[in-house]
């Protein structure tokens, strides 16, 4: 049985990002909505992403409403997708995993929004975007 959460406060999730460059950094991403699985991704393609998840969130898949924002500008976009799951590695921290994702079925528009942040991504300085994610449906 799992306990009721009851925390009354605004919920922080910490990473420590991996950049090649400088070293570790240190990132924490905030929520009021106990729903959202605050996520970084650390990197993008036209065919999916990866992502940095708690090591407590089980596999990912079916629909997923990505909430995706840059480290400095802001949100750039919210995506409603179908993906799952193809690779885990649990190695990256003691507290979290690096997954990645692929997508499926993705409209054309959809596509082309993808395509905008792969540049974006390309451009941002700290090679990571910020996620709040949710499950909209579950993998059937």
């Amino acid at each position: 049985m799992v306990a009721k959460e009851r925390r009354q406060h605004r919920r922080v999730e910490h990473f420590m990002f991996k950049n090649k460059d400088k070293g570790f950094i240190p990132v924490w991403m905030f929520s009021d909505q106990e729903d959202i699985l605050p996520s970084l991704m650390v990197d993008i393609s036209a065919g999916g992403c990866s992502l940095l998840v708690s090591k407590q969130i089980p596999e990912l898949a079916g629909e997923l409403n990505l909430k995706i924002y840059s480290s400095d500008k802001g949100l750039q976009d919210e995506l409603t997708l179908s993906a799952k799951q193809r690779w885990s590695d649990d190695t990256y921290s003691v507290d979290h995993k690096q997954v990645g994702l692929k997508f499926s079925n993705l409209s054309e528009e959809t596509q082309d929004r993808i395509n905008r942040l792969v540049q974006l991504f390309a451009e941002e300085t700290k090679h990571y975007f910020l996620v709040e994610m949710s499950s909209t449906k579950p993998a059937a």
